[in-house]
């Protein structure tokens, strides 16, 4: 049988409302710390890229009524959910996006077809 673990740990007050009790972070990712690209053998590779921290997020505390949460396990605080939205092209460079798409696209099945 599985057992919940409770953690009584005390973050302080919304660092937003400055009202509430804290309970999350914002998972907004500031940096990645994962620089090395190139390795000379897949051991290598394998042991700097390990899974575990190589990104730093925001990390700002606060509550439930001042966060917004973008997925299951992502809050983001109000700075950083401002950003998130912007994350769209705006929509006359996303219509020309996807018309040389289209035209990307066309161009490949005309060569795929010359090419049989």
């Amino acid at each position: 049988m599985t057992e919940v673990v409770e953690l009584n740990f005390n973050l302080g007050l919304c660092a937003v409302c400055n009202k509430n009790p804290a309970t999350q972070f914002c998972d907004y990712i500031t940096e990645y710390t994962n620089n090395l690209i190139f390795v000379r053998d897949f051991k290598t590779f394998s042991k700097v890229n390990r899974r575990g921290e190589q990104y730093e997020t925001c990390d700002l505390p606060m509550c439930k009524d001042c966060g917004f949460e973008i997925s299951k396990d992502h809050d983001l605080c109000p700075h950083h959910y401002s950003l998130h939205l912007q994350r769209e092209l705006p929509n006359p460079f996303h219509q020309k996006r996807r018309t040389q798409a289209k035209g990307y696209l066309a161009g490949l099945e005309i060569q795929a077809t010359f090419k049989r």
